[in-house]
């Protein structure tokens, strides 16, 4: 026998016509409230907003994507969090998808094209209404395929998409020339994985270009800036 006061699993969580005969509204109108269609005076909608909060009434995020076909949920790649680069870009997204009544589903993909792919597939399956990329390691077409709105950071999704990214030959050309009329003869350029397409790769192209200009010798070195996290344990 259940005790008093207990809720049955049935009526555990409280629905839209909970919410309207505490209102005193229609189940229809609560409907419209939650979903903003048509006209409900400001009046209805704090009576329908206070008796949500009455009875702890939760929307349900995945039915109302059903009907409205979307769920305001962003999906977003980075090669690693743990980059202190991706980390402030993650946080900047983030907040500024919050202020506009959005969420976040973070990927790390490792630069492991396996995984990135694998991550495509999860977001795809989550109905995300559109992907934002900092991590390009496969082609470009696998993201024109899934429909959606793209974002590239420092990296071209296609021609669909929207690309945010500096001007990197510029960066690089001013660096290398700075360094020039510092007096350097030997200036080494460090950079990232060159199997990765993206837009930063000008920077090394400025670099070649100007070394060349000057006369003096191309010092390039791939390095990883950021070691996969099974490779950080091995450090002692």
């Amino acid at each position: 026998m259940a005790r008093e006061g207990a809720r049955s699993k049935d009526s555990a969580k409280p629905g839209i016509k909970e919410v309207a005969a505490v209102a005193g509204v229609s189940p229809t109108t609560v409907s419209r409230v939650l979903n903003n269609r048509g006209y409900i005076s400001q009046e209805t909608r704090d009576k329908v907003h206070a008796a949500m909060k009455r009875i702890n009434y939760t929307p349900n995020d995945i039915a109302r994507a059903m009907l409205n076909g979307r769920l305001n949920l962003i999906g977003m790649i980075v090669p690693y969090v743990s980059s202190p680069f991706h980390a402030q870009a993650v946080q900047a997204v983030e907040r500024t998808l919050a202020e506009n009544g959005f969420k976040m589903l973070l990927c790390n993909s490792a630069n492991r094209p396996d995984l990135e792919r694998s991550y495509i597939d999860m977001l795809r399956r989550n109905m995300v209404d559109g992907v934002i990329v900092n991590s390009l390691n496969i082609g470009a077409e696998a993201y024109a395929e899934m429909g959606l709105s793209l974002v590239g950071i420092d990296c071209d999704l296609g021609e669909a998409s929207v690309q945010i990214a500096s001007d990197s030959y510029s960066i690089g050309e001013l660096a290398t020339r700075r360094l020039i009329d510092d007096g350097c003869s030997r200036i080494l350029c460090l950079r990232s994985n060159s199997r990765m397409r993206m837009p930063a790769n000008k920077r090394t192209d400025a670099y070649l270009d100007v070394v060349e200009q000057a006369g003096l010798p191309a010092l390039v070195r791939e390095v990883e800036f950021v070691k996969p996290d099974d490779e950080k344990s091995a450090v002692v």
